[in-house]
This record gives C-alpha cells, sequence and structure tokens, in this order.
C-alpha cells in the first residue's frame, strides 16, 4: 500500500502533538487500525528528537524488546493449548500451531509497542484524488504519554508497576438508568473513567509506568482474574504483568424526584481499592463517605454532566494517596504455605511473626487465609525468585510458642508444607 504523509506540528501546544495520514478509501476493520497504528509510528518518528529521543534507539529497543515478548507469548500460548503435553507434542503439531501463531504478529507487536495508546485522539475524512478517493487520518497523540513511551522502551530501568488500570463501577439504587436517558451504565462510567485517566496521567505516582482504562477485553480479563486464588496466579498475560487495578466503586441512589418541580435528590457513597494483579494483594484502600446534592430545573443532560461531576470530585483527595500507597514496594511473587501440627492459632501467629522477621530481605508479608484444628494456610507475599522463598524455610528449624516445636519444611512438587513438631 502507498502510503502519502503530511505532518504538521505545533510545539505551542503543551499536551499534544499531530500527524496526518492519507491511506486507500474502503478498507478493512483490521486495516484502519493498522494504518492508524502507521500515522502513530509516523508521529514517533518525527517528534522524538523534539522530546530528545532518538528513534533509531526506540525502533531498536523496541524490536530486541518485542522478539523476547514474542517468544514468551508463543511458549504461553502453548502452554494454555496443550497444557502438560507441550512436553510430548511432535514437532509437525508445535510447529503448525506456532506458524498459525505468526498470523498474530503484527497485531501483538501493535498491543505490545503501546502506540496507539499514546494516540489522544483521531479524525478520519475522504478526499477525492486523481487515482480515486483517499481516507485522511489526523492523529492527536498525548505529549506526556508519547515521552513515557519512548523512556520506557529505550530505557533497561523498569519501574515496579507496568500499567495502571482504571476500573469504575456504578450500582443505581430507587431508579434505573434509563430514568436518566442512559441506555447502559457506561454511558455515565466512560466519562468518570476518562476523567479519572486524566487527573491520575497528570499525577501519575513515580512507581506506575502508564495509566489506562479497564474496558472490553481487559474487563474480560479481569473478571477471570477475579474468580481465582491469589496463588493460582501462575500465569499473568503479559499485557497486564505487573500492573495495578484501580477499582472505584459507586452506590448512587435518587432518594426523590418531583416532576412537577424537575427536582432531583441524590445521595452517594462507595469505596476504591488499588490492587496488584500479579499477587491479589491490597495496596491501597479507601471508603468513599457519604455526600448528596439536589438540583432543580435542568434538563436531563445538565444533570447527568452536573451529576457526573460531583461524582467525579469524590474520590480525588484519596487518589492523592496513592504514591505513599505504593511505596510500599511491589511484591511479585506469592505462595500458598501449609502448616500441620500446631495446637491452636497462637502457634501459627507465631510462625507468622517468625517468617517475617526472618523473610525482611524478601520483603515478606504473610497473611493469614485459613485456619482448621490441624491445618493453617497462609499466603506468602514476596520479591523475588519462589527457589529464595523455599531457601528461606529450609532455614527455619525451631519455633518457641505455646511449646517448643522443630520445623520441618516438605516440598510435595506442588505446595509447600511446613510442619511443627513437638520436641
Amino acid at each position: 500500500m502507498k502510503y502519502f504523509f503530511l505532518i504538521t506540528f505545533c510545539f505551542s501546544i503543551l499536551t499534544e502533538v499531530h500527524a496526518q495520514l492519507i491511506f486507500k478509501a474502503e478498507v478493512t476493520p483490521s486495516q484502519k487500525r493498522t494504518d492508524l497504528f502507521q500515522a502513530g509510528t509516523l508521529a514517533v518518528e518525527h517528534f522524538s528528537q523534539e522530546l530528545g529521543y532518538s528513534y533509531a534507539d526506540f525502533k531498536k529497543r523496541l524490536d530486541e524488546k518485542f522478539a523476547v515478548h514474542f517468544q514468551e507469548f508463543q511458549k504461553r500460548k502453548l502452554q494454555e493449548k496443550f497444557g502438560n503435553g507441550v512436553a510430548s507434542l511432535d514437532e509437525e503439531t508445535k510447529k503448525k500451531f506456532l506458524t498459525d501463531l505468526d498470523a498474530t504478529k503484527e497485531e501483538e507487536f501493535q498491543k505490545y509497542s503501546r502506540i496507539l495508546d499514546a494516540i489522544q485522539s483521531y479524525q478520519v475524512t475522504t478526499i477525492t484524488k486523481e487515482d480515486g478517493p483517499k481516507s485522511v487520518i489526523d492523529v492527536t497523540l498525548d505529549r506526556q504519554k508519547l515521552n513515557r513511551l519512548l523512556k520506557r522502551i529505550i530505557s533497561d530501568e523498569r519501574k515496579p508497576y507496568s500499567t495502571l488500570w482504571i476500573i469504575t463501577e456504578l450500582t443505581p439504587s430507587q431508579f434505573d438508568w434509563k430514568d436518566l436517558g442512559l441506555e447502559r451504565e457506561d454511558n455515565m462510567a466512560n466519562p468518570l473513567s476518562q476523567s479519572w485517566l486524566k487527573w491520575v496521567s497528570e499525577n501519575l505516582p513515580e512507581s506506575v509506568e502508564e495509566v489506562a482504562i479497564c474496558q472490553n477485553a481487559c474487563r474480560n480479563f479481569y473478571e477471570e482474574w477475579e474468580q481465582k486464588s491469589a496463588d493460582q496466579l501462575t500465569v499473568v498475560d503479559n499485557e497486564y504483568k505487573h500492573g495495578i487495578w484501580l477499582k472505584v466503586s459507586l452506590n448512587v441512589r435518587r432518594t426523590q424526584f418531583n416532576p412537577s418541580l424537575n427536582e432531583s435528590f441524590f445521595e452517594w457513597d462507595g469505596k476504591a481499592v488499588v490492587l496488584d494483579v500479579d499477587t491479589k494483594r491490597s495496596l491501597v484502600g479507601f471508603n468513599l463517605p457519604p455526600e448528596k446534592k439536589d438540583w432543580r430545573d435542568l434538563d436531563q443532560k445538565a444533570l447527568n454532566s452536573a451529576l457526573v461531576s460531583r461524582l467525579y470530585r469524590s474520590p480525588l483527595p484519596y487518589f492523592k494517596d496513592l504514591e505513599s500507597g505504593l511505596k510500599k514496594g511491589q511484591l511479585n511473587r506469592v505462595t500458598r504455605l501449609i502448616i500441620r501440627g500446631h495446637k491452636n492459632i497462637s502457634d501459627v501467629m507465631a510462625l507468622i511473626d517468625l517468617m517475617k522477621a526472618r523473610g525482611s530481605s524478601l520483603g515478606l508479608d504473610v497473611k493469614l487465609d485459613k485456619i482448621r484444628p490441624h491445618e493453617a494456610e497462609v499466603l506468602c507475599y514476596y520479591q523475588g525468585e519462589e527457589n529464595s522463598f523455599g531457601d528461606l524455610l529450609s532455614k527455619l528449624k525451631e519455633l518457641k510458642s505455646s511449646t517448643s516445636y522443630q520445623l520441618v519444611n516438605e516440598f510435595t512438587g506442588v505446595q509447600h508444607v511446613l510442619k511443627l513438631v513437638s520436641e
């Protein structure tokens, strides 16, 4: 396909860069996405030097990092398809499967590069040329995101958290969305998400590389993730690996509606929580106190806008605490530990205290998950590889609690077991 490029730029606009790409009209949605990606890539190439980066370095590092990513992607897909049968898979079946995966390589590259995420908006118009109709795509890039994109790819330094994903949940009470002239929750949740995205992007915590809205495929992944226990998260999709969820849940009630006066009374409260994608560990959490407001003599559109504006402001004071909450440090592993032989819960809590003290170099955090008469289960969060955790357990020899115990560490091949043996 031949491309004719017209690139314009005005650096007095501090948050945007613009590029135009002319391409053939009447293309498939997939091709349109590729054309949009091409326009974004051209903008990156043109403006990287303006931001103090070398596009040649960016392209080289992007290709190198993607090559590693795609190998991991192939391994993950093989595991998902064939499970434990991967090791015994014949070469012909494996080769055919990998060849089929190669057809998705361009799409995977577009996702991995995150160039499309740097596009703030775009507009497509059709023009008439001598050789037929052409479509002109005019893209606007977010300068902050472009700068972070270049830095993330060129630099080998990785921040603790890759992406902060915003999830907005609204629960209506004493009304439904059609009462507000809306088809569904997204009609109000999406403007809120977009506004919070802008605020967080402008106040991005130092430990986070990017911020994005979780929707469509991301929401599907989140719903599956939510159903798994922490120790089941052995394989995390690379797009979400090392990410965090910022989930804001608001309960919205219309406590009174007077149609004769065109007056509506609303109350709302809620909560927000930040969860580590890799471990399901809660990093930050806060409750949003009840608020209320009434509006009179507003048409439906103005009322909805006013309500969204008030809902938007509710969590902002707490968003300012994100930075301090995330400074706890990232714990990238979680392992379930089975404890047996204890006489009471005091023994279990004493063991947890001992593990935390001895595991400080791993940043070890231990949470009691289940307790039964002769068995307890704890979740162990730490930084590093699983063999480091195994080494820690093997060094625990004795515990003094309600009685003196010898500690015996066993690994069944599936789970770690720590036995308390009375002296």
